[in-house]
């Protein structure tokens, strides 16, 4: 009677086994069947298979996406700990999710958010307070990256994620990192679908295909369709140019020239500078507070056959520890710093960003805004030859000229 007993529990256990184990395929092949259906948003189930393999195989206390939003879900780690995590977000009715790095290194969580350009992205209260529970070390420096490949639809967020927090987890940031984008898709994002079908398929991490540059039909969207607040910030006279709007020169740069103009955002955090090559000429916008109330961009150029960093601002402007520690650490073979004044300078105190993208457009193109004189006053005022009449309107016009062409164009001298 021992022995039949024994038997049947046995029987009984492989039974149930056998059961679970459909179970188990059933969803493995539901899931891989969404990740591989093209502009489909991922579903909570398949960023948790993710998270599951990032657990063990790779031993991050990465937590289930459906614990957003409590707070409580997310316990405290050790400072010296290092962590990722993927959070859920309601705030876009297709759903959304932020991938969050922390390093013990610099005692800092780096928030990456696929939507950050087009500013539809939302860091919520409950995201907040979800972070300052998780990263008690890190409480005076959380800090929100722009990643090198962003979200332009409403479905690639999940495959963005992944890719983002795979390529944090192999020891890259996707703040440099780019993506593999297929732009004769209509689901642009199929590559980072078929690398994660794979990745999940074999249980194995591995490095997303990388592209070195932006395509500038990848991003094409964010130039037909120019957000309505950088859109009020460029057509509004007197109004200082943001950060959303030198980042949108910064793309156009990065997708249509050989130069590898970084996102202004890198002031804040330096430490993620990618440092230049030392045998290529460089230019950048620098952008940083002045002091509490006023912020400040600059161009410069790093001249490689001398390897000099040239500021093309007014000597008296002060060269803040944010702008001295992204050119340190951008250029570490540097011998010197040079204030240039250019032959056509900033009149008053809001244009900043307008004069910087010119003298960098100018740069680009092969002149020196030492010597290249910008057109910025109309006829009326030329006329008249006065001083308050200098406004960069002009200016203005030309930058939105040239986000519309999608490609930089000399301007008018």
């Amino acid at each position: 009677m021992a022995l039949f007993y024994s038997k049947f529990i046995s029987t009984c256990l492989i039974f149930i086994s056998c059961i679970l184990l459909y179970w188990v395929n059933i969803i493995h092949c539901d899931i891989l069947s969404e990740i591989k259906k093209p502009n489909t948003p991922f579903t909570n189930e398949t960023i948790n298979y993710f998270i599951e393999l990032v657990r063990q195989n790779h031993g991050y206390d990465m937590i289930d996406v459906n614990s957003y939003p409590s707070p409580v879900n997310y316990p405290p780690i050790r400072s010296w700990k290092r962590d990722i995590q993927i959070i859920y977000s309601d705030a876009i009715q297709s759903g959304h999710y932020i991938c969050v790095y922390y390093d013990p290194d610099y005692r800092t969580a780096y928030i990456y958010d696929s939507r950050i350009e087009n500013m539809n992205y939302i860091i919520s209260e409950q995201h907040d307070l979800i972070v300052k529970n998780r990263y008690p070390a890190a409480i005076n420096r959380t800090v929100v990256v722009s990643p090198k490949t962003e979200q332009y639809d409403e479905t690639s967020s999940g495959p963005l994620v992944i890719a983002y927090a795979t390529t944090l987890i192999l020891g890259e940031t996707p703040a440099n990192y780019g993506f593999q984008m297929n732009v004769e898709n209509q689901d642009k994002a199929i590559h980072l679908r078929e690398h994660i079908f794979e990745m999940l398929q074999n249980r194995r991490l591995s490095p997303f295909p990388r592209s070195p540059r932006l395509n500038i039909e990848y991003i094409a969207d964010s130039f037909d369709n120019i957000h309505p607040d950088i859109l009020q910030k460029i057509t509004t006279p007197n109004q200082p140019f943001d950060v959303r709007t030198l980042m949108l020169f910064n793309r156009l740069v990065q997708a249509t020239t050989d130069f590898d103009m970084v996102s202004t955002f890198f002031f804040s955090y330096p430490e993620l500078i990618p440092v230049h090559n030392s045998t290529k000429n460089d230019v950048q916008i620098l952008y940083a507070k002045q002091d509490q109330w006023t912020a400040h961009a600059v161009c410069i150029f790093y001249e490689a056959a001398n390897q000099m960093v040239y500021v093309y601002d007014d000597e008296d402007i002060n060269i803040t520890s944010a702008k001295s520690d992204f050119i340190e650490r951008r250029y570490p073979n540097l011998k010197n710093i040079t204030f240039v004044e250019p032959k056509t300078g900033q009149m008053d105190f809001v244009s900043c960003g307008a004069y910087s993208i010119a003298y960098a457009t100018t740069l680009i193109l092969g002149h020196d805004p030492k010597t290249y004189k910008l057109r910025t006053r109309s006829l009326l005022s030329s006329l008249c030859g006065s001083s308050m009449f200098d406004d960069p309107k002009m200016l203005r016009k030309h930058i939105l000229k040239m986000f519309k062409s999608k490609k930089l164009l000399p301007f008018p001298k």
